[in-house]
């Protein structure tokens, strides 16, 4: 697939990263707008990570980890469009195991069509992920995509969309998404595996350093308005990776289901289930996960108090890559 991932795109990701970053830093910023208002966020937490390292090793360590996030509306006087910039950093210090940060900037431009019933959008970002406990995971992304959204009843939304990631790694393991629970960060579009790293028992064939790849997301999603203060999702997942390292390409489908009920307006709580099959292209390797999440929030004014807890199964064809994992993590976050 070296139409999708050349040499030249790839050595270049590495200097747009910062400069992207930085120039949807300074759309942030309230003073460059003066006409549009900024939101600042900050939150810190604590928790306890039963297999920080994502292995059959199941190494444990307990972890603080503080986020900032700022975003941007823009475009609010316009009746079809609008849009949105953000900018976060998180940073997760474990106390046994190295810690690991991300810094993400993004945007989306929306449309509204017939009556806001029909909703496509834009959307990209850039992200820096560093993992000092695995620098292997280490990696840079520019993501770009498009999402449809469309209220085909007044209890059903059907939507999806499709979007494509240039990564310098294509085997990192991940970019710290999601949740963003462990050092290898189990989650977000995927279980994505560090797949025979340090095992005796499977072949190597992702050690090649830097080899950039293109990641292909794409979702089908529905969502079903049960009664004003519950919600369900439905979703459908298909990721593929396309790589000049045949090793590090693989195929990976998703079932997730999520269901989010609002009490009152003080208080929220969300579960989430999914399942993920992965499959790579070279050696018949697969691995098989199972996702269980679960977050409640409590509002007062602009503080949010927050709990979560996550359970993860993945086996795997490497028992090196065969693993449990049980995160639980509180915090408390304020809106500026």
């Amino acid at each position: 697939m070296g139409a999708l991932t050349t040499e030249p795109v790839a050595g270049k990701l590495k200097r747009w990263t910062p400069v992207l970053l930085l120039m949807t830093g300074l759309c942030l910023i309230p003073g460059v707008n003066r006409s549009f208002a900024a939101q600042i966020g900050a939150a810190v937490a604590g928790g306890y990570d039963s297999n920080a390292v994502l292995s059959a090793e199941e190494t444990s360590s307990g972890f603080a980890r503080y986020r900032l996030w700022g975003t941007h509306p823009f475009l609010q006087s316009n009746k079809r469009l609008s849009g949105s910039g953000v900018i976060q950093g998180s940073y997760q210090d474990f106390f046994d195991v190295s810690d690991n940060y991300r810094i993400t900037a993004g945007a989306d431009l929306r449309w509204h069509l017939n009556n806001k019933r029909l909703i496509p959008t834009l959307m990209g970002d850039v992200v820096v992920y560093r993992n000092r406990e695995l620098p292997e995971d280490d990696v840079n992304a520019v993501m770009l995509g498009t999402r449809l959204e469309w209220l085909a009843t007044a209890r059903l939304t059907i939507g999806g969309y499709q979007s494509f990631s240039w990564r310098d790694n294509a085997a990192a393991a991940s970019d710290g998404g999601g949740t963003g629970t462990g050092t290898g960060g189990a989650g977000g579009f995927g279980p994505r595996s560090r797949r025979g790293r340090n095992a005796t028992d499977h072949i190597n064939v992702t050690t090649v350093d830097d080899e950039p790849g293109v990641l292909s997301q794409t979702r089908v999603e529905s969502k079903w308005f049960i009664w004003p203060s519950l919600t369900a999702d439905v979703s459908l997942g298909h990721n593929r990776m396309f790589s000049e390292e045949a090793g590090a390409e693989y195929k990976e489908n998703g079932l997730i289901v999520a269901a989010h009920f609002e009490p009152t307006e003080k208080w929220a709580f969300t579960f989430q289930t999914a399942y993920w099959d992965m499959e790579y292209d070279l050696d018949d390797y697969q691995e098989d996960t199972v996702i269980a999440d679960l977050w409640a929030s409590r509002y007062i004014d602009k503080w949010e108090l927050f709990a979560m807890a996550r359970w993860l199964d993945k086996e795997a064809s490497s028992t090196f890559d065969t693993y449990q994992q049980t995160v639980i993590e509180c915090g408390i976050s304020r809106k500026f």
